[in-house]
């Protein structure tokens, strides 16, 4: 497919080949500069343990049931099927929605952006979301309308597809700069990235020696050769075996390097936990620091992340969703389900349910259905009634 313009076309994003790679793939690979002098790009940020963990929460968050519903004349809504709850289910024979959005939400956390080519049918129906990584996607500008076009290139950077219109990609952007592009969370966040990397690539040296520290051997007189050599097989034979050092000839060991612990090494460490929590805005709890957590703030906690991250991210979802793919489908819209994520102890649960059942603004089936139980036979768990009070029977006089 191919379109003509008639007003210029600025590139947001050019990728180029990855056997010859253009200098905005080089600058991106490289990732943003930063004074520890560690390169910090996708393949780096992903080996410390804080930036992969917040990679994964962040995938595993939104990965909830997303259902398709029908706004009815009354007010009220249904559950509707249809090829579109069809394509959530599944939006491609190679990828279930769980693989789907945990592509989605790694290409758009960890480079940016995330993309998926919209196949339709000759009668306009979406079939199929194909992701595809964001090396092999440029966006493209009109300058003229702000309309954005999609070229899809392959390895090799031969064009498959060009000037795909805008309506035809799903397209999930971290936070942006411009409205047409994400900024990738790690290149901004190269300072900090490059100090805990080089924290990291520190603490393997130190231990790759043995954690033992460099020190400086004095004695008062010269020693010869069969002793020196003598000298330096056993502190070789010490620094393989781990053991005490046992000094000979009056020798006197004095340290010449601070230990890890007096460097604050260990609480460096944590506080490139906190940093990345920072970044991608993330509870540090949910990065295993449980330094400053209790069980109270720890449930706080877990409600702002899903009010805070995972609310906004979802409603994206839904947007792109309702915009592209039910366009055609009058008063229908998407709907992530999030309950299970603010899910709390049983008790509490039993009691907020009874306490809805009792003011009746739920009845007994909606209650069972959010606990995953069938409705009650007979149409029983249909009315809204407080079963706590007791209507008495009529008397006749």
């Amino acid at each position: 497919m191919r379109l003509k313009f008639r007003f210029p076309i600025v590139f947001k994003r050019s990728v180029g080949s990855l056997e010859s790679p253009n200098a905005s793939l080089v600058d991106f690979f490289n990732g943003g500069s930063n004074s520890a002098g560690t390169p910090v790009n996708a393949s780096t940020s992903v080996t410390l343990s804080a930036v992969y963990n917040s990679l994964v929460i962040l995938a595993n968050s939104v990965n909830v049931p997303v259902d398709v519903f029908k706004e009815l004349s009354s007010g009220d809504k249904e559950k509707v099927g249809g090829p579109v709850q069809a394509l959530l289910d599944r939006p491609s024979d190679e990828k279930s929605f769980t693989l789907w959005i945990q592509l989605m939400e790694m290409s758009k956390n960890l480079y940016g952006n995330g993309y998926s080519y919209i196949d339709f049918s000759r009668q306009g129906i979406p079939r199929n979301l194909t992701w595809i990584h964001p090396d092999f996607i440029d966006v493209k500008v009109d300058e003229k309308t702000g309309k954005r076009f999609y070229d899809i290139h392959n390895s090799t950077g031969s064009i498959l597809m060009e000037n795909v219109p805008s309506r035809k990609m799903i397209h999930f952007m971290a936070f942006s700069f411009d409205g047409y592009v994400g900024k990738s969370p790690i290149v901004v966040a190269a300072e900090s990235l490059g100090v805990a990397l080089q924290q990291q690539k520190y603490g393997a040296s130190f231990f790759k020696k043995g954690s033992k520290n460099d020190a400086v051997l004095t004695y008062p007189n010269a020693l010869d050769a069969p002793a020196k050599a003598q000298l330096k097989k056993s502190l070789e034979a010490n620094r393989k075996d781990g053991g005490t050092l046992l000094l000979e000839y009056g020798l006197d060991y004095k340290p010449i390097s601070i230990p890890p612990d007096q460097a604050q090494f260990i609480e460096s460490r944590k506080f490139s936990v906190n940093e990345v929590a920072r970044w991608f805005n993330i509870p540090p709890h949910m990065l295993k620091d449980l330094e400053r957590a209790t069980f109270s703030n720890i449930e706080q906690q877990s409600i702002e992340f899903v009010t805070n991250n995972v609310r906004p991210r979802v409603r994206d979802y839904e947007q792109e969703f309702n915009y592209k793919l039910l366009g055609t489908y009058d008063n229908q819209y998407t709907k992530f389900n999030l309950s299970a994520l603010l899910r709390a102890d049983i008790k509490s649960r039993y009691e907020s349910y009874s306490i809805a059942i009792q003011n009746r603004w739920m009845n007994v089936d909606e209650v069972r259905e959010l606990e995953n139980a069938n409705k009650l036979p007979n149409g029983e768990g249909q009315k809204y009634e407080n079963p706590n009070i007791t209507v008495p029977d009529k008397v006749d006089k």
